[in-house]
């Protein structure tokens, strides 16, 4: 065998293992092997469709509390400090007084877009006392009545951080604690208004009066502060 022919099949001999390493750059070599799918585990969040059930469930208790009577989870509590000023068939001098009050919501009776609140019930209580002077000769001309009110509300302006409301109703006051006067039912008016200082705490201005049949009065003008719930 001469050296060109040995060269030639030294040359063949080593080009077909190059050919079988070439490597194959065709799209389906480049394809990664498929990963099984995941199925969603109970716990797993759900994405996309929770909205619409977010969205029915705040429905569903926005409808829930508007077929409430009283919405209890609104209350309201004030406690204010003032003046009792009395009608001159009382004669008496005007008094320090304190007042409680205590307010819930009737979403039944308000409009959705003020949130529920335009109307509400009011449970209050006033103390103060009262010395008649006409004669003080007599014993019993001083004593401390008490008041207990429940009447309805309305807002006039509710805004974030500003409350104008009127109110009437009825009011049962306990004066036989001083001599000359009854205990007895009277027609009881009055008002707040309201300023925002922090988060749930408003300052409040409470004007009311109390007119009994007879056409005695009894004013109450006290201011404190409200806690909002």
């Amino acid at each position: 065998m001469s050296l060109s022919a040995a060269g030639w099949m030294l040359a063949l001999g080593l080009a077909i293992p190059a050919q079988d390493a070439h490597l194959d750059m065709s799209d389906e070599s480049l394809q990664l092997p498929a990963v099984p799918e995941r199925r969603p585990r109970q716990d797993d969040p759900i994405e996309g469709p929770v909205s619409g059930i977010d969205r029915f469930q705040d429905e569903s208790r926005g409808a829930a509390v508007e077929r409430l009577i009283l919405d209890f989870s609104r209350l309201e509590a004030s406690l204010s400090l003032g003046v009792a000023i009395f009608s001159p068939d009382f004669d008496a001098e005007p008094e320090s007084c304190a007042r409680a009050a205590f307010r819930i919501p009737i979403p039944r009776w308000s409009s959705p877009e003020s949130g529920r609140e335009d109307v509400g019930v009011v449970a209050q209580f006033f103390a103060t006392s009262v010395e008649r002077d006409f004669d003080p000769d007599l014993d019993n001309m001083a004593g401390h009545p008490l008041f207990f009110g429940l009447a309805l509300d309305y807002a006039f302006v509710q805004e974030e951080d500003w409350l104008v409301r009127g109110q009437i109703g009825l009011q049962y006051g306990f004066l036989e604690v001083a001599r000359g006067l009854e205990n007895g039912v009277a027609l009881a008016v009055g008002g707040l208004i309201s300023r925002r200082l922090v988060a749930r705490l408003w300052v409040t201005l409470d004007p009311h009066i109390a007119i009994a049949d007879s056409g005695d009065r009894i004013g109450f003008l006290t201011a404190g502060l409200m806690w909002r719930f």
